[in-house]
């Protein structure tokens, strides 16, 4: 069985609650899988889902820190809990667990927009080729079986496993499904590109 992004978030379902007080759950597909785990951006991408079940009227998202505590696969467990919530600004803690305990822990912080003099147009955009010019990333069969839910192209930089000297490369990345265009979504993205040791 396999499943899109989209699909995936709208198949998350309110468990019962048990001495725990797991409140979501959810099936992972094995075209999901990073291996024996689920792939890092779609757990992250879980937690955030469940914050905003949980919590729909936040304000945006500000910053999100993931920790990758164990493996988990097939069915998961997400639940949330509100650290500390002011007038502006909300933090909200989320666990996944799968059948082997916590799998991952996630600190979101929610905020209201604020002007801001600082300059975050600093860095230039790097200048590359137009996307349908691109050669795919993966060479073939070389993909873990995740990475079929993106579409990823190399831009700059040399292949994986070409025994390649420079220590960076650009991707131009997105979901394969072309309804996947939330903040959740592009968190779920966040962890596709590969370390640029992989070259």
């Amino acid at each position: 069985m396999s499943l899109t992004f989209s699909d995936l978030m709208g198949s998350i379902c309110s468990g019962d609650s048990n001495n725990n007080g797991l409140a979501w759950s959810v099936d992972i597909p094995d075209n999901w899988m990073q291996g024996r785990t689920t792939y890092g951006g779609l757990s992250a991408a879980l937690c955030l889902q469940t914050a905003l079940l949980d919590n729909p009227d936040l304000p945006p998202i500000r910053s999100a820190q993931i920790n990758f505590i164990g493996p988990a696969g097939g069915k998961v467990q997400m639940q949330s809990k509100i650290l500390r919530q002011g007038k502006s600004v909300c933090y909200i803690e989320v666990l996944m667990f799968g059948e082997k305990g916590l799998a991952t822990h996630a600190v979101f912080c929610f905020g209201s927009a604020r002007q801001s003099k600082l300059n975050d147009a600093y860095t230039s955009k790097p200048d590359v080729p137009d996307h349908h010019y691109l050669p795919e990333f993966f060479p073939p069969g070389t993909a873990p079986s995740f990475t079929r839910n993106f579409e990823t192209k190399l831009a700059i930089g040399d292949p994986p496993i070409s025994a390649s000297t420079k220590n960076e490369f650009y991707l131009w990345c997105r979901h394969s499904d072309k309804t996947a265009n939330s903040m959740t979504a592009l968190l779920g993205i966040a962890d596709m590109p590969p370390p640029a040791v992989l070259p």
